[in-house]
């Protein structure tokens, strides 16, 4: 399932102003029924992440 949950946001944003893009990775979930099993994506944001998460920005302020 690759559900994009910013895009009513980015429409939003898109009429009252200029949208320069958006980044996303995955995160430590806990939420419902990942709790029991004690979570997913323990590792996340990892490095690697956050490395393209500044580079993400590096392009967007240049």
């Amino acid at each position: 399932m690759d559900k994009n949950y910013a895009k009513k946001l980015e429409n939003k944003i898109k009429k009252k102003d200029s949208f320069s893009g958006s980044y996303g990775c995955r995160g430590y979930d806990t939420f419902g029924p990942w709790k029991i099993i004690g979570g997913i994506a323990k590792k996340h944001p990892n490095q690697k992440d956050l490395k393209k998460a500044k580079e993400f920005i590096d392009r967007i302020i240049r």
